[in-house]
């Protein structure tokens, strides 16, 4: 994989000018001051994000160079179907999307405008069809699902800490949504991270004993009165509770 050759393809061009998180990011906010608050709210950024932690839960975890390198692989393009059809929402993306992501791969392919070989095509949809399953079959496909399930959590983490830092260029509106982005993945990627934990990953573990504090102090936040709130937000941006 040549990585500049992927970062000047028509791909990585698209997502280059691409947000996610668009449902909490507020109307005060434009798209260039949401990608500074947080690179992986950029949709090039994220895959080069995803894919250094993939490399980092191959590490902790002991894995071999042959699937280190397939998780690297799959995360630096494992989005570029969403230069076509724009951000799915992590906990919103289903099986049939990621599918629908797998063909669209192959169209990029043959078009050129995803510089991957047949080789490199075939390993990264593999990877990502089994990462899908409730228990990934292959250690690649086991790193990768962790790396995206990392990856959303620590977004909301991190979006927690820029809510309370007044330094930081947003408005109030705009830092109660940080808030809310932060416990959409305490709900839906911290139970998959802490099984895995138990199951033995030194990775998880880790990344669990460094945040614990964090968790902690957004799950004492999020009492009755805050949870109206948290509904009544995700009705208004049209997100399922």
């Amino acid at each position: 994989m040549d990585i500049k050759q992927l970062e000047a393809s028509e791909v990585y061009r698209v997502l280059q000018d691409r947000s996610r998180w668009d449902p909490f990011r507020h109307e005060e906010t434009d798209e260039l001051l949401w990608h500074e608050l947080n690179p992986d709210f950029n949709n090039a950024q994220h895959l080069h994000i995803t894919a250094q932690l993939g490399a980092d839960i191959c590490l902790k975890d002991g894995y071999d160079t042959t699937t280190t390198d397939a998780v690297v692989l799959t995360g630096l393009v494992h989005d570029a179907a969403e230069a076509v059809t724009g951000d799915i929402n992590f906990n919103l993306k289903s099986a049939t999307d990621t599918d629908d992501e797998v063909t669209i791969l192959d169209q990029l392919v043959a078009s050129g405008k995803l510089p991957l070989t047949d080789e490199e095509l075939a390993t990264v949809k593999e990877v990502m069809l089994d990462s899908q399953r409730a228990e990934p079959e292959t250690e690649a496909g086991l790193a990768f699902k962790l790396s995206e399930y990392v990856g959303y959590l620590r977004t909301g983490l991190q979006s927690w800490h820029d809510a309370g830092d007044a330094s930081k260029i947003v408005t109030a509106a705009q830092r109660q949504n940080l808030r809310w982005l932060a416990v959409d993945p305490i709900a839906n990627a911290l139970p998959v991270i802490v099984k895995y934990a138990v199951y033995g990953s030194s990775a998880m573990q880790e990344f669990l004993e460094r945040e614990a504090p964090t968790i902690a102090e957004i799950l004492q936040w999020f009492d009755g009165e805050t949870r109206e709130q948290h509904a009544a937000f995700y009705l208004h941006a049209g997100l399922p509770l």
